[in-house]
């Protein structure tokens, strides 16, 4: 029985995660997310009014990314103490983890609009370029066929 526990519990946290897409590491924070965008936008040559704007985006986003990241981490110490019982509770633990995938969620449907945002900043020149760029990423996706 505690070894069907035990299993469940590594599934889950397995699961947990992978929904996560990459290994905790605190010191790949907003900051690491945001250099990557940051040297994305840079190739485009914003003007000063452009880059105003694409910063209160770029402020926006970072107090969103930050507070993920700390909503993760609380559910990963809360995860980390329950394991650490003779008998954790596994079915608190799903639901916590239910509801961090849920915030998750309510997260990631805030970037097309951060993205929606940052194009109607671009002029026609930039938009072109953007389009290719996904233009070209999408053509490297192959869908099963109909």
């Amino acid at each position: 029985m505690i070894q069907k526990i035990s299993t469940g519990a590594i599934a889950l946290l397995l699961l947990f995660t992978a929904a996560n897409c990459r290994s905790y590491r605190p010191q790949q924070g907003a900051e690491r997310i945001l250099c990557k965008l940051d040297r994305r936008v840079k190739s485009l040559n914003l003007s000063p009014e452009q880059n105003e704007r694409y910063q209160s985006i770029r402020s926006r986003l970072k107090v969103d990314i930050e507070a993920h990241q700390a909503a993760r981490n609380g559910v990963l110490r809360e995860l980390k103490q329950e394991f650490e019982k003779e008998n954790p509770d596994v079915a608190a633990q799903t639901a916590g983890i239910k509801r961090a995938m849920q915030e998750r969620q309510s997260a990631f449907l805030k970037l097309p609009d951060y993205y929606s945002e940052f194009y109607s900043i671009l002029d026609d020149a930039q938009k072109s370029e953007i389009n290719e760029k996904i233009r070209k990423k999408l053509r490297r996706i192959e869908l099963p066929q109909e």
